[in-house]
C-alpha cells in the first residue's frame, strides 16, 4: 500500500525561478512503498515493464480513491484530489504485458502547477527527452503507475546498467516458465511468424563452408530492431525428409548482449558451426534470427545449400 503524506512551505526563490518564475510555494510529496528484496519480485508485481523515452509531461489534480474506507493504493479514508505528473512515454521495447499503442501515459505523484511545486522522487528522476526502464502497476479507471521510484524507474542512458538487465533478464525468463519449456529451438513455429518488410538475412560472400559462414542481418525498415541473448531467438535448420529439422547447437546465438540496429544498418553474425559439429554433409539448411520491433516479434530466415 501507498501512504501519502504533503506539508507545504516557503521554498528558496532561486530554487524556484529556475523552475518555473511564478512558483510561490513548495509542497514536499512523501510516499512509503513497498520495496522488494529480488528482480523476481520486482517483476511479479509489475503489471507491464517496457522501456521507453519520455515524450511529454504535464501536470493533473487527479482523484483516484477507487475503494469504500481506506483505499489500498493511497491509503486516503476520504476521497481528495492529488498531484500527479502525466508523462507521455514512446514505448522502446515492451518485456512484459501488452501494449495496442506505440505510446503510453505514466502517472507519477508530484508536479509543478503555476503556484506551487509538489516535490517527489519521481518530479526529481524523471526528465523529458530521457529513456527508462518502467516497471508499472496497471489500475481499471486510471493511467498506470510505476511500482515504486527506486525500482519502477530505471534511467537508460548508454548501455543498459546492471540492474535494468537484471529486470529484463528476469522477465525473458518468467515469459519460458509460462511458456512452457523452449529452450530448444524448435519449439517456436518460425514459419508462422512475421516477417518485417526491409530486413533481410545474407551470407556474407566467401564466408560459406562445411564448418561456418558469416551471416548479414540487414534492417532496410524505417524502425529500429533489437536482437536478443536468448538461444530461442534463434534456430539452426537442415530440410529432412520432407520438413525442417532443428539441429540442436547453440553456437549460432553469437549476441551476447540486446543490440538495437538502426535504419539502414547492418550487422554481422559469426555463426562457427565446426566447432561443435564438425564438417555439416552437403544439405539444404536455414537459419533463423528472431527480432522485436515496436513491441511485436518477428523472425527473417537465410536458406542456404552445402
Amino acid at each position: 500500500m501507498t501512504m501519502l503524506y504533503a506539508c507545504k512551505t516557503s521554498a528558496e526563490p532561486e530554487v524556484i525561478n529556475e523552475i518555473h518564475d511564478s512558483v510561490i510555494g513548495l509542497v514536499p510529496m512523501h510516499a512509503d512503498y513497498p520495496v522488494y528484496e529480488t528482480e523476481k519480485e520486482c517483476v511479479e508485481k509489475a503489471d507491464l515493464v517496457f522501456s521507453g523515452i519520455i515524450e511529454s509531461m504535464s501536470f493533473e489534480m487527479l482523484d483516484i480513491k477507487e475503494s469504500n474506507g481506506k483505499d489500498p493504493l493511497t491509503g486516503l479514508e476520504k476521497s481528495s484530489p492529488i498531484p500527479y505528473t502525466l508523462y507521455t512515454i514512446k514505448i522502446d521495447e515492451m518485456y512484459k504485458g501488452k501494449s495496442d499503442t506505440e505510446e503510453i501515459v505514466v502517472k507519477c505523484i508530484g508536479g509543478k502547477s503555476e503556484e506551487t511545486i509538489y516535490q517527489s522522487d519521481f518530479l526529481e528522476k524523471l526528465k523529458e527527452g530521457s529513456s527508462y526502464l518502467f516497471l508499472v502497476s496497471t489500475y481499471e479507471n486510471t493511467y498506470p503507475s510505476p511500482i515504486n521510484p527506486e525500482q519502477g524507474v530505471i534511467e537508460l542512458s548508454g548501455e543498459k546498467n546492471e540492474f535494468a538487465k537484471s529486470i529484463i533478464k528476469e522477465c525473458n525468463s518468467c515469459a519460458h516458465e509460462s511458456e512452457g519449456d523452449t529452450s530448444v529451438s524448435s519449439s517456436i513455429d518460425y514459419d508462422a511468424m512475421d516477417t518485417l518488410e526491409g530486413v533481410q538475412l545474407s551470407i556474407e560472400e566467401g564466408t560459406l563452408s562445411s564448418t561456418g559462414a558469416t551471416f548479414i542481418l540487414y534492417n532496410g525498415s524505417d524502425y529500429d530492431i533489437r536482437l536478443y541473448p536468448e538461444p530461442e531467438k534463434t534456430a539452426f535448420h537442415v530440410f529432412k525428409d520432407s520438413e525442417w529439422v532443428n539441429v540442436k547447437d547453440e553456437t549460432y546465438n553469437m549476441t551476447l548482449r540486446v543490440l538495437k540496429i538502426s535504419p539502414s544498418t547492418e550487422w554481422k553474425i559469426e555463426a562457427p558451426w565446426g566447432n561443435r559439429l564438425g564438417e555439416l554433409p552437403e544439405g539444404k539448411y536455414r537459419y533463423v534470427r528472431c527480432f522485436t520491433s515496436r513491441g511485436k516479434e518477428y523472425c527473417v530466415t537465410c536458406e542456404f545449400e552445402i
